[in-house]
């Protein structure tokens, strides 16, 4: 940021982009050269894909040759890495952001063969495009046209910055205290050897752990980059976790992965479908390629088979029971439940001992009293904090919201949560699993 000051403000995305091949040649090592790789092909490919009669789709395999090579013969540890987030190495990221590199180089051809946007012709343009730092680790995944006209745009606005700080804040109270003290009870109730339905108490409380670590690391990098003034798409919507539906709770998290799925992947099988007898068939096929994404294994296979099963029985129930509008609650309730039993298949190592664990023998005696700590009281306020946010915020980021509000008030905001992050945060690291993806 200081660095870009010395340049005319015409060649800001030259340093930007400078920079960002930079920093993942620091994190990546030799890993960049894969990357490399892919910005060369994407290059040359969208200057030559509109000479070809139809759409090569060996040219998304190309593309997508180093990520499947990844995803099946580099096992990175997930579960490991569930077990101990705080001990995370740079092994573990030596191929970070490669999932969103390559999918953003998909979209980009696909947009071009559809005619929605025009190749671009310098090729570091696109590089920045592809290695746009902030948006590497987890999203949210960006299309071609909206960020090029982004770039266009950066500057150092009092308000973007003010706004990108705000954000960064969020994201760090998020991340530090809540996530991390969830971290910190689930560990507890891991301890305790849950079986039968006590188990979905695992489910329940990791469920709530992942968002908060997911989408606070969207906010912090949607913090820097708007003190740029690029805004980055929204990746969640605010109180996603109290859904009253699978289909509304797909609508809210990990919007632009889902809406990448939606029109490249499922939009283009449908197409063969005319008569639409096959749409449900084709969102199950959909399913399966999301959980796949995340690994090539038969947990992730049953995790995205489940989700699936569960979002076309929902859709097609909804004209008998209606779970959203006044029967909200119980709506919340439902989806909460069996998201948690979802979650359990998330952070299982093994489906058939996961299978054991469900339906096996439940006591009753389980020693619950050891989770009634002062960790576990301090989670529940902190969460009722964030939650009081969530909710005023409604359809708008929270760095919009509190720009609107009265000084007093923003100074509250931003006085309770550095005193959050100084005096309850147990871990100087920040956290998302969604790196290893």
């Amino acid at each position: 940021m200081i660095a870009i000051q010395f340049f005319h403000k015409k060649n800001y995305w030259k340093v930007l982009s400078f920079t960002s091949f930079l920093f993942l040649f620091f994190i990546s090592g030799e890993g960049i050269m894969l990357i490399l790789y892919l910005a060369i092909l994407t290059y040359y490919f969208s200057l030559n894909i509109n000479r070809l009669i139809s759409f090569k789709w060996w040219m998304v395999v190309v593309i997508m040759v180093p990520l499947l090579i990844k995803k099946i013969f580099i096992k990175e540890s997930y579960f490991d890495t569930l077990v101990t987030p705080f001990d995370t190495t740079t092994k573990l990221i030596s191929l970070v952001g490669l999932s969103y590199i390559t999918f953003n180089a998909i979209g980009y051809l696909i947009d071009i063969k559809r005619k929605y946007i025009t190749p671009e012709t310098n090729f570091f343009k696109l590089l920045l495009y592809l290695t746009y730092f902030p948006i590497i680790f987890s999203g949210p995944l960006t299309r071609a046209k909206y960020f090029f006209s982004q770039i266009e745009n950066i500057s150092f606005k009092r308000d973007s910055i003010v706004n990108g700080l705000r954000l960064i804040l969020w994201g760090l109270f998020k991340n530090l205290v809540v996530g991390a003290r969830l971290f910190v009870l689930l560990t507890n109730i891991n301890e305790l050897n849950l079986k039968g339905s006590y188990y979905l108490l695992n489910g329940f409380v990791f469920f709530l752990f992942l968002y908060c670590t997911f989408s606070s690391f969207i906010n912090i990098f949607q913090g820097i980059s708007l003190i740029f003034n690029i805004k980055l798409n929204e990746n969640f919507k605010n109180r996603v976790y109290l859904s009253a539906s699978r289909d509304k709770f797909w609508k809210g998290w990990h919007i632009s992965l889902n809406h990448w799925f939606r029109d490249y992947f499922f939009y283009s099988i449908i197409r063969f479908d005319r008569k639409r007898k096959y749409t449900n068939l084709l969102l199950f096929i959909t399913f399966i390629a999301i959980a796949l994404w995340h690994d090539f294994t038969i947990i992730f296979l049953t995790w995205g088979i489940l989700n699936a099963i569960w979002l076309i029985a929902e859709r097609k129930s909804k004209k008998y029971i209606n779970v959203e509008g006044r029967f909200s609650f119980l709506g919340i309730v439902y989806h909460l439940v069996i998201a948690s039993l979802l979650s359990t298949v998330f952070i299982s190592k093994d489906v058939f001992e996961l299978f054991k664990t469900l339906f096996g023998f439940s006591k009753y005696d389980y020693p619950f009293e050891n989770l009634v700590t002062l960790n576990t009281f301090i989670v529940i306020l902190l969460f009722i904090y964030m939650d009081f946010y969530e909710r005023k915020t409604t359809s708008i980021r929270i760095d919009e919201y509190i720009e609107k509000q009265s000084a007093w008030h923003r100074y509250f905001f931003y006085y309770t949560l550095c005193l959050f992050i100084l005096f309850l945060s147990i871990s100087p690291k920040v956290v998302n699993f969604y790196n290893l993806f």
